[in-house]
């Protein structure tokens, strides 16, 4: 009884809640909208409740990415504008890319005889607008994973209304009797491979003269962590996505006598980083536009997804000579950033002196988000930061047939570069590797991507002796800025739309990272026991409080020695020429003497 009074409040109080994100409630002849889902699969206050919180899937699927992916404006900006410059094959297309991003009404069409599903059939289609919604991924069949075919939107759903779950021996009358759907268990449910049927995307691309000539790797989360150690560690996509509460839920309101409790109960959170556009579909449910979620909701996904990305990294620095040693480990099971190529991440570094003067910046965005290398759309790949006005950005950059960066997807046949940070254990022999590859400068850096990181030195600048406070911020962009300067050069209906939504909505980048150190300059690097480096005009200088042998070993950025010496080292100064070297190239001196070791870094 009692339960059965929660569920009355519940619906009483359902439309004021959620007055402006009715959700959708058609049915066609395999989907049903995920307002059927709501009746029985929504908190109560007991069913689909965890310590005190709500955790029913619709609740927190709603204000996704996920649940808006047939209205995300960026998405339809870039498909248009795609269909504008290809027009011939506009249908073809517009219905490739509503495979992912509607798929309901893009599987209803084909199952009712149409060849296209294209913008204009989405529009006039309330089903479709519900996105990847529950009855899109509990539909899909497994039969195809194995062999790699259900890649870039070719996912198995026939007419059986099969729904599949977790959970065995499922209760499936009243599922029958009100949306006419037969649960299933099925495990594969559970498994990267169901999210790798889109998350794995192949596109064709264009040579000059319009031709198809091949096929491009978009976006590859899956193959990443298909090569990586998360596997062999049984982490899948849904472990990270999907968190997991082992406890017991009940997870359904009716019937009001059934209280079986299931485990484990996974959270459709589905957060990954995209906390800008969330942002700014929340502001288009309060301009009006209806949306499966609501402001708080939204705000709520907001805060989880920017806690997502502050947990996706770790960072750590410190002073290491006439440098600042930065290393930036990727904590995901794919690369980070991952998915289509317009994303990215860069390291902002700020130094101010003991009066708060900042006396060294670089990496600052401007307000609209732009950096000062973005002019030539490719910033090179960097170990080692030399002047404030150079950036080390992990981006992927596609490039066309004659290898000029561009954003046009279908005109994207490689890649210029691909810095992104892969994840630990990534594989560059795997068999898969191609599709998923490291391209450009960072292919040659030696402290790139081993144990999934990455290690950046920042040149100091000359200052005097003293402390200072060195900031370093890791930073994210879902957009980048050069994107946009690059499709509203067209004007179609949706381009215009995104447009307007960017300009209103700052592309403030996230900080993933945040930290500061105080450090102390001086003309000498010294050990403990008074051991000192220290370069000056071509010449190293090391003092030493004893005669010692020391091995002296001197390379450059890329690991390449370039200096080695067993040296005697006299008591008090003694010193090392080095106009051999070439110049305007950093090198860094390792020590070796009694069990110990003293690091220096310079510049020649």
């Amino acid at each position: 009884m009692k339960k059965f009074l929660i569920i009355s409040m519940i619906v009483v109080g359902a439309v004021s809640l959620f007055a402006l994100s009715v959700l959708n409630n058609q049915t066609s002849s395999l989907f049903s909208g995920s307002g059927k889902c709501q009746a029985c699969h929504e908190s109560d206050g007991n069913a689909l409740s965890y310590q005190g919180k709500d955790v029913s899937p619709v609740t927190l699927w709603r204000s996704t990415m996920m649940a808006h992916s047939a209205k995300d404006p960026l998405w339809r900006a870039v498909v248009s504008e795609e269909s504008h410059a290809h027009p011939e094959v506009s249908d073809v297309i517009e219905s490739t890319c509503t495979r992912c991003h509607a798929p309901m009404g893009n599987r209803q069409a084909r199952e009712d005889g149409s060849q296209t599903f294209n913008l204009s059939d989405l529009y006039a289609d309330k089903l479709a607008q519900d996105g990847v919604s529950c009855t899109a991924c509990h539909q899909i069949k497994n039969s195809e994973f194995e062999n790699n075919e259900s890649y870039s939107g070719m996912y198995e759903i026939d007419n059986s209304r099969k729904i599949f779950g977790p959970y065995e021996n499922p209760l499936s009358m009243p599922m029958k009797n009100n949306v006419n759907y037969t649960p299933e268990y099925r495990k594969a449910i559970a498994h990267s491979e169901l999210c790798a049927t889109c998350h794995t995307l192949f596109a064709p691309f264009f040579d000059n003269d319009g031709n198809i000539a091949g096929t491009f790797p978009e976006q590859t989360p899956y193959l990443e962590w298909k090569i990586s150690d998360y596997p062999q560690q049984g982490k899948s996509c849904q472990e990270c996505h999907m968190p997991r509460i082992d406890d017991g839920i009940d997870i359904a309101t009716t019937p009001v006598n059934n209280t079986t409790l299931r485990s484990p109960f996974w959270k459709h959170d589905f957060v990954g980083g995209n906390a800008y556009m969330l942002g700014i579909l929340k502001n288009m449910e309060a301009g009006g536009s209806e949306m499966s979620g609501n402001a708080t909701q939204f705000d709520q996904t907001i805060a989880r997804t920017n806690a997502n990305l502050k947990s996706a990294v770790d960072v750590k620095f410190n002073k290491e000579g006439d440098f600042i040693k930065v290393e930036v480990t990727n904590l995901t099971g794919h690369k980070l950033p991952s998915g289509i190529p317009f994303r990215r991440m860069w390291l902002e570094m700020i130094i101010k002196d003991q009066d708060n003067v900042v006396v060294y910046q670089s990496g600052t965005p401007t307000e609209n988000g732009k950096l000062l290398e973005d002019p030539n759309n490719s910033p090179e790949h960097r170990d080692t930061i030399l002047s404030e006005d150079q950036i080390q950005i992990w981006e992927a950059t596609p490039a066309d047939v004659d290898g000029k960066p561009t954003f046009a997807l279908l005109k994207a046949s490689n890649f210029k570069k691909d810095n992104r940070i892969p994840p630990k254990g990534f594989n560059r022999n795997a068999p898969t590797y191609d599709s998923c590859a490291i391209y450009g400068k960072a292919l040659d850096d030696p402290n790139f991507g081993a144990n999934g990181s990455d290690i950046v030195y920042y040149k100091l600048p000359d200052l005097k002796n003293g402390d200072y406070t060195v900031s370093v911020n890791l930073l994210y962009q879902t957009v980048k800025p050069g994107l946009v300067d690059y499709i509203k050069d067209v004007s179609t209906t949706e381009i215009n739309d995104f447009v307007t939504l960017y300009d209103n909505n700052p592309n403030i980048p996230a900080v993933l990272y945040s930290g500061d150190q105080i450090i102390t300059l001086s003309s000498i690097e010294e050990n403990s026991d008074g051991t000192s480096i220290y370069y000056n005009d071509n010449k190293l200088l090391i003092s030493s409080k004893v005669a010692v042998k020391a091995n002296l070993l001197i390379s450059d950025m890329n690991g390449r020695i370039v200096y080695k010496e067993e040296k005697n080292l006299a008591r008090g100064k003694n010193t090392i020429y080095l106009d051999k070297l070439t110049p305007n190239a950093a090198y860094v001196v390792n020590m070796n003497f009694n069990s110990k070791k003293l690091t220096y870094k310079f510049i020649r």
